[in-house]
């Protein structure tokens, strides 16, 4: 991530409301992919699946990513 963008994402994170939605939607999707997961098995639908759930785990971090990054 890069300064500005990090500076733009600032205020949102920063939004106590707005950080938890986002950590609560993350959550929620995660859960679900989790579930189509331990159905699936098709190998390439697995793969998928883990890198959507990595993804969404980092929208649980974003704060921390984005307060890294402010200040590079």
């Amino acid at each position: 991530m890069n300064r500005e963008l990090a500076r733009k994402l600032l205020p949102n994170v920063n939004d106590p409301l707005v950080r938890e939605a986002y950590e609560e939607y993350a959550l929620y999707r995660i859960s679900i992919l989790k579930d189509q997961f331990l159905n699936t098995r098709n190998y390439d639908e697995v793969q998928l699946l883990k890198g959507a759930i990595r993804e969404l785990e980092r929208f649980v971090t974003l704060r921390d990513e984005v307060l890294q990054h402010k200040d590079k």
